[in-house]
């Protein structure tokens, strides 16, 4: 948009604006990499998208998804203002980038909260109203806290599934005395979308109490009656833990911490058939860790590096307890977590190896995308998280002089295998596959995730936005208080 011209707006008219049409299709006008925007829809039918909150029954083009993104942006920003207009009287006929800054500079929009960096937002916005300045505008959300090895579970990985073996289950079935329910035939996890909301719900409840839950247990009670027998094996798998944390969670809480409605029969119909998968579906859990001697302190090899070591655990993500009324009616759930997810999370329970996620992440790929987003998108979304943080940490240790790019180099069919898409669907059907992959793309792109995606004749590369995720210090509250400091 040429600024010759250009109407100076104030943040008066842009308050008492109720229509976002003219906004859209100045959006629209707006220069990209490849020259103005060229959605397949018309700017009221934007209009009408946005306002059904994606209610859309056919899948949208890429441009279309990024003016979406756009208007989010300016949703944002316009709720920020009219939030704070009454006490912006002195800068009523100003400019809205001063009104920003000014918003900005007197914390009335946060800027501790790193959930939409980068500046992502407010390029939009200023994008928008064609100015220069950039201000972000954030929101307060909360994250919780997942450990590193409970999060590679979700993900495919060729070396593990080299690995495994039926006969190594067989062998911890019967050095524990666990009864197998069903039978795991990999490593990792595997669950649908309910079942993964309710357990970051959960997650969410742990991370409040910094993992040390309502109370703990000792962790032979804990596992008692799960397994029989006392092994050498367990005393492994669970040497970094001694005491098991506990949350006492009422159905109503768990469809609240889920991000669901109670009001809605089938959230809470999808919330009891999900806590009943958790706590009754068996895994086989992998994940590689630092070794320790008998007193706890890391071991090394010859060449002075530190040793690694592999663990192995067959069992529940959870073990969930019903605890009833005198009546039979449901009072609460008990709910354990496994050594899996407590492993390194923090200090309490061996090393300080986890991922922080803000709680309202999905929501947010729903405003842009709607409900028709594929679960892989949202399985891709929260792989890049993990694979920023992996380099992250890996660029951080000071004896690592060489560091790593920020970025990730895939063939898409490697992209597909870490999020344990069936071969069925990536090698049967590759144009599916693909097109499954590339929508996850193009989200990743309009929410930040990713700056670009280029594609080779064999591999794709792509371009982590660093100023997207979390860092130390961006939830410094809650990163002290998993630390333990």
């Amino acid at each position: 948009m040429s600024k010759e011209g250009k109407k100076k707006k104030t943040i008066g008219t842009i308050v008492e604006s109720g229509k976002l049409t003219e906004q859209i299709g100045n959006l629209i006008m707006q220069p990209g990499s490849s020259g103005p925007l060229n959605p397949s829809k018309t700017p009221e039918e934007i209009e009408a998208l946005v306002a059904n909150r994606g209610a859309n029954p056919d899948p949208l083009d890429r441009d279309t998804i990024q003016i979406i993104g756009f208007i989010n942006a300016i949703n944002k920003t316009l709720k920020a203002l009219r939030q704070h207009k009454p006490r912006l009287k002195g800068n009523e006929k100003k400019g809205i980038d001063v009104v920003i800054k000014h918003l900005v500079e007197t914390k009335k929009i946060g800027l501790s909260v790193p959930h939409q960096q980068s500046n992502w937002y407010s390029d939009r916005v200023m994008m928008c109203w064609g100015l220069d300045q950039q201000y972000p505008i954030l929101e307060e959300v909360k994250p919780f806290a997942i450990g590193i090895h409970a999060a590679r579970q979700f993900f495919g990985d060729p070396i593990q599934l080299s690995l495994f073996s039926d006969e190594k289950v067989e062998t911890y079935v019967e050095a524990t005395g666990l009864q197998l329910l069903n039978k795991p035939d990999s490593y990792g996890v595997a669950l649908n979308m309910s079942q993964k909301r309710v357990f970051e719900g959960i997650l969410n409840a742990f991370s409040e109490t910094n993992y040390k839950g309502d109370n703990q247990v000792t962790r032979g009670s804990s596992l008692k009656g799960v397994y029989s027998k006392k092994s050498t094996e367990l005393e492994r798998v669970y040497q970094n833990i001694e005491n098991i944390p506990v949350v006492r969670l009422t159905q109503a809480d768990i469809v609240k911490l889920s991000g669901y409605d109670m009001n809605n029969q089938k959230h809470k119909k999808d919330t009891v058939e999900a806590i009943t998968h958790l706590a009754t579906t068996q895994f086989c859990f992998y994940w590689v860790r630092l070794a320790k001697d008998e007193n706890g302190k890391p071991l090394k090899d010859k060449k002075g590096d530190y040793k690694k070591e592999e663990v192995m655990e067959v069992g529940t993500l959870l073990r969930i307890k019903t605890v009833r009324e005198e009546d039979g009616n449901l009072k609460y759930y008990e709910i354990h977590p496994s050594s899996v997810v407590l492993d390194q999370v923090n200090s309490d329970y061996g090393g300080n190896y986890f991922l922080l996620v803000p709680n309202n992440w999905r929501e947010e790929v729903k405003k842009l995308v709607g409900k028709k987003a594929s679960s892989y998108t949202y399985e891709f979304l929260f792989w890049l998280r993990l694979q920023y943080e992996h380099i992250r940490r890996y660029n951080s240790n000071p004896g690592h002089k060489k560091k790593k790019p920020f970025l990730l180099k895939k063939t898409w069919e490697e992209v597909a295998q870490a999020l344990k898409m069936p071969e069925t669907v990536y090698k049967r059907n590759r144009k599916t596959a693909m097109s499954k992959i590339e929508d996850a793309y193009q989200t990743a792109i309009a929410l930040g995730y990713l700056n670009e995606v280029k594609s080779g004749e064999i591999t794709d590369t792509l371009y982590l936005n660093e100023d997207f995720y979390p860092k130390p210090g961006d939830f410094q509250e809650d990163t002290d208080r998993l630390k333990g400091s």
